[in-house]
């Protein structure tokens, strides 16, 4: 090597660009792993069961708490009912009563909360010359237990108790049980209570009530079973009133609000209780046709109660059950970092239950189970970090830099070392192969080049005559290799360099088998030998055999393979000519429309397959990001001077060997196009940028280093490319088309030669568009400004009296009263996510008309419902859709729901388990775009569809073109023989409406059948 190469050999590998920093990314990345996978590892094994075991203790304290509560106020309701009982049957028997509410009160507990009972007759009701006739126990807990009787409360001289607060709201009971107090001070007692009063009533008529009173201070439940689980409650009446509480500070508040105030944490719940409240009194006052009288009765009835304080009294006495607020869980800050649950439980009808349980033990005040979470995430990352520096090191840097200083070697003395046995080792062994066959290459061509010489020498003309042949057989549409007498590559024509991926550069010289992987006709065992077998074989014996051809990416191709010997005029063997026929050409270049979609210099795809193939890959992409592609948009530099050197039919052969030359870089995978002179054009099936750029790369290194040559003068060319990735976001395919030829513009002012990527976005004012149809579809959800109509379909092979069809349209109206169709803002509701919403929005309006009218039900045999792709996947969709069937007298073989071909080639596996889904449930399926593609057949065949509904390009001009007609017919015949109904769309003629008639379409929808109506389900005559 010269001192320059041997200076650039050694310039050292920038920092950003080494593989020592894109493994110090993947150490950071591998780091990332480990942690995420400990920190879930640490949920499931740690922080789940310990959370789930506080979650079993905090219920099991609840469960304890309310059933504790529920016993105790359980008990007082029980004992004020049978005093009510008592009272009712031993009525005006004053002495009777006496004696057996006193020996009842005896028989309580110890431990019992009450601490008074009464019976509160209305005047002269009991007794009808005593206007106060009650009897009052109290029992006094201090020291000895006793029963004592009072008549105090029957004194003219004291205030009745016929306009106490807890007396009067028994007027007002309309179901049996107690109506408890909020808490208060009794004037005898002098303490503060609750009481449970229950009304008395004879012939509906209210005499009077019976009372229980207790002490909420003595309500306080056993505690000792959970003093390791540190719970704390608060007893609420419905007035938010303390009436006890356990393990909280309340600092002298005796409200909830006030409680609230020093500590924040129950404000939240303050506002909860203090809204659900007002919620109640709103919806009985709603109910109540007299509930403002009867808020004023009450409240004039009563010495101490507010109009507000009414109204909340009568909204307890008057809510229905189904009504009462359920126990539930909330969240409330403990501090910045932690919170606690507070279980909020309704106890009867006394009031509130809050309880929950303070903070479990902490260090530096986070909980220990976070502590040791996060100790075993950060061993789990410093593990990470320690292999992937070992991986890094030991494995692949120290054996890259051994190479890499082998390499810098000069070329005659490069013999790389093989000794590792992983990927590195396979690299040193493909150099070391490459080297060997460059050598053997170069050999090769200055031996072929000296026997060219001679040859040209002896015979001027036989070179010429050579090269016709070599034209003849590139113009075959087979593959055709030329073997030699060792079996080994002379020549691949252009059918044989497309299918196997090999250019005839790389294959010269190689072994037939090498290059053409050929299997048995049922893909199972390796045909091996085959250019030796036709060196051998007799004329008689040339005859196509089934075979399977295996391309590189691993498909399997079935193929027909034929051989005969190749002989020289004196009849001895000089070769072998292998002749491999593909399924797939033979299938796809029988006819008139396959040569259309070829160029016929190169034998590339030309643009109006471009055009196709692009418009088709930009709408699976936008519906789906998985679909996301390359184009390489390449224009040849100095094409101009190229025909000035050569003429046009050199011009012309360049562009047939530059077209071999980039199908066979790119691989059969991804089709190469011919788009205008010496423009090309390649869609690549990835989604990756990287694998994309490295595509165009080495695809422009192969054209820099092939050289044309023509007649002894070779001259270096070069291609611009436009890299592109194209998704869901890029626009319009002449969008994406526009912008990679500028960045291909771009790369030829660059100096040429070079490679510009990019990705495609939709233009500023699409996205414009977009925002300004988003907007009016949510206005006009939102406003009800979406309408349906629907326009009559036409059965042309039954009788008319089986029913009327018809197809469903939806339009949306804006601010001046213009409606616009679903065609145009469809799209914009699919890639915004709003299209399941719209096809559910239709459906409801299909099912209110048709539940609206049996009769027109019965009339119709079935409507068309155009479905979005976003509701064909959703499993939402499958539920509201078998929901509605369910909840409807409406019978799903009314409803066909319609697919369009393009959304279910894109998502195969969701459309076929929706129409299965849909087909079970017994619903119709139609399938709607559908032509003459190989690929509609497979989806008529492989969908339990029942109507397929034709492309309109495809039947439009049917009754004028013959073409069109027979097309339309044949696509009928298939349909038909699958067992399958058709129909033709936009039939606005009533010529073409005969026509479709007699080829014997099933239905026809168009203008020249019924206009769309908005007068829903309208038959037209």
């Amino acid at each position: 090597m010269n001192s320059g190469n041997d200076a650039a050999l050694e310039t050292p590998v920038r920092w950003l660009q080494s593989l020592r920093f894109a493994l110090l990314l993947l150490s950071l990345l591998l780091t990332l792993i480990f942690g995420s996978v400990a920190v879930t590892l640490n949920q499931q094994a740690v922080a789940t069961p310990l959370s789930e075991a506080s979650a079993a203790r905090f219920s099991q304290q609840q469960h304890s708490l309310q059933g504790q509560f529920n016993d105790k106020i359980g008990n007082a309701e029980r004992l004020a009912q049978a005093l009510n009982d008592l009272t009712a049957e031993l009525w005006g028997r004053e002495a009777e009563l006496r004696h057996l509410g006193q020996h009842l009160l005896e028989q309580l507990p110890p431990e019992s909360p009450v601490i008074a009972a009464g019976i509160w007759p209305e005047p002269r009701e009991f007794q009808r010359d005593r206007v106060r006739s009650s009897l009052y126990w109290t029992i006094q807990h201090d020291g000895e237990r006793q029963v004592r009787f009072h008549n105090d409360y029957n004194n003219t001289a004291n205030i009745s108790y016929h306009g106490e607060s807890w007396y009067t709201p028994t007027r007002h009971q309309r179901e049996p049980g107690c109506y408890w107090t909020q808490r208060y001070t009794d004037p005898f007692l002098r303490k503060a209570v609750i009481t449970c009063a229950i009304g008395l009533r004879r012939d509906n008529r209210f005499i009077g009530a019976t009372s229980i009173v207790l002490d909420p201070q003595r309500l306080h439940p056993d505690m000792a079973t959970m003093k390791r689980a540190s719970p704390f409650y608060l007893l609420l009446d419905h007035g938010q009133h303390i009436l006890n509480a356990q393990g909280i500070a309340l600092e002298g508040s005796d409200t909830l609000p006030a409680l609230a105030q020093h500590d924040k944490r129950f404000g939240q719940i303050t506002v909860q209780l203090h809204n659900e409240a007002e919620r109640r009194v709103s919806n009985v006052r709603q109910d109540k046709p007299q509930w403002r009288e009867e808020v004023d009765k009450l409240s004039q009835q009563s010495r101490q109660l507010s109009q507000l304080q009414a109204e909340h009294i009568l909204a307890r006495l008057h809510a229905d059950s189904d009504d009462a607020t359920p126990g539930r869980s909330v969240l409330i800050k403990s501090d910045a970092l932690h919170q606690t649950a507070v279980r909020i439980t309704p106890l009867s009808n006394i009031g509130i239950l809050l309880s929950g349980q303070n903070q479990a033990s902490q260090l530096a005040g986070v909980p220990w189970d976070r502590w040791l979470s996060a100790s075993i995430t950060a061993g789990a990352i410093a593990i990470a970090l320690l292999l992937s520096f070992v991986f890094s090191g030991g494995v692949v840097l120290r054996p890259l830099h051994r190479l890499i200083r082998q390499l810098r070697l000069p070329a005659e003395d490069t013999h790389v070392d093989t000794t590792p046995a992983h990927e590195i080792g396979v690299i040193g062994e493909l150099v070391n192969a490459r080297h060997a066959h460059i050598r053997r290459l170069l050999e090769a061509a200055n031996r072929k080049s000296r026997a060219d010489a001679r040859k040209a020498k002896n015979n001027p003309g036989r070179e010429q005559n050579s090269d016709s042949g070599w034209a003849v057989i590139d113009a075959i549409a087979d593959a055709v290799a030329v073997s030699d007498t060792q079996g080994n590559i002379s020549y691949l024509n252009h059918a044989a360099e497309t299918l196997t991926g090999w250019n005839l550069a790389q294959a010269r010289g190689l072994d037939f088998d090498e290059v053409f992987h050929i299997l048995d006709q049922h893909g199972k065992q390796r045909l091996a030998q085959l250019a030796t077998r036709a060196l051998q074989a007799s004329p008689a014996a040339e005859q196509a055999v089934a075979v399977m051809f295996k391309t590189r990416s691993g498909h399997h191709l079935p193929s027909k393979l034929s051989s005969a010997p190749i002989r020289d005029s004196r009849g001895a063997v000089v070769g072998a000519a292998i002749i491999l026929n593909d399924a797939r050409s033979s299938l796809g270049s029988s006819g008139p429309i396959a040569s259309e979609l070829r160029d016929k210099l190169t034998g590339l795809l030309n643009r109006q397959a471009f055009d196709a193939e692009l418009a088709s890959r930009c709408e699976a992409a936008r519906q789906n990001l998985a679909n996301t592609f390359a184009l390489l948009y390449l224009d040849v530099d100095h094409m101009q001077d190229i025909n000035q050197a050569f003429g046009s039919e050199g011009g012309d052969e360049f562009l047939r060997q530059l077209g071999r030359l980039i199908q066979s870089d790119v691989g059969e995978n991804n089709p190469a196009y011919r788009l205008n002179s010496d423009k090309f054009g390649v869609l690549i099936e990835t989604a990756d940028p990287a694998a994309a750029q490295l595509t165009a790369e080495l695809l422009s290194a192969d054209v820099q280093s092939w050289g044309f040559q023509w007649h002894g003068e070779r001259r270096d060319v070069s291609v611009s490319t436009g890299l592109i990735m194209v998704d869901k976001d890029s626009g319009r395919p002449a969008d994406v088309l526009r912008q990679a030829d500028a960045l291909c513009q771009q790369a030829q002012n660059e100096g040429r030669g070079r490679i510009i990527s990019g990705r495609a976005q939709a233009d500023k004012e699409d996205r414009r568009d977009d925002r300004n149809w988003l907007t009016n579809i949510k206005k006009g959800l939102a406003e009800d400004r979406f309408h349906l109509s629907t326009q009559q379909i036409r059965p042309l092979q039954r009788n008319s009296d089986d029913g009327h069809v018809f197809s469903t349209l939806t339009a949306l109206e804006d601010d001046e009263g213009f409606w616009t169709g679903a065609d145009t803002f469809m799209p914009v509701a699919e890639r915004h996510d709003l299209a399941e919403q719209l096809d559910r929005w239709t459906i409801d309006q299909v099912f209110k008309h048709l539940i609206k009218d049996p009769e027109l039900t019965v009339g119709i045999d079935f409507c068309i419902i155009s479905l979005s792709v976003s509701s064909m996947q959703s499993p939402r969709f499958l539920d509201f859709m078998i929901e509605h069937f369910k909840d409807s007298a409406v019978s799903p073989n009314k409803i066909c729901l319609d697919l369009s071909e393009n959304n279910v080639h894109t998502r195969l596996s969701s459309a076929r388990d929706f129409c299965r889904t849909m087909h079970r449930a017994g619903c119709r399926l139609s399938l709607s775009g559908v032509s003459t593609r190989p690929s509609s057949y497979k989806l008529i065949r492989e969908l339990p569809v029942q109507l397929v509904r034709f492309d309109p390009a495809l039947t439009h001009s049917a009754d004028r073109d013959p073409v069109e007609r027979l097309a339309t017919e044949s696509l009928h015949r298939i349909v038909h023989t699958l067992g399958k109904q058709s129909m033709a769309l936009q039939v606005n003629s009533a010529e073409l409406l005969r026509v479709l008639q007699g080829i014997g379409i099933n239905y026809a929808q168009g203008d020249a059948i019924a206009r769309p109506t908005p007068i829903v389900f309208q038959a037209q005559a």
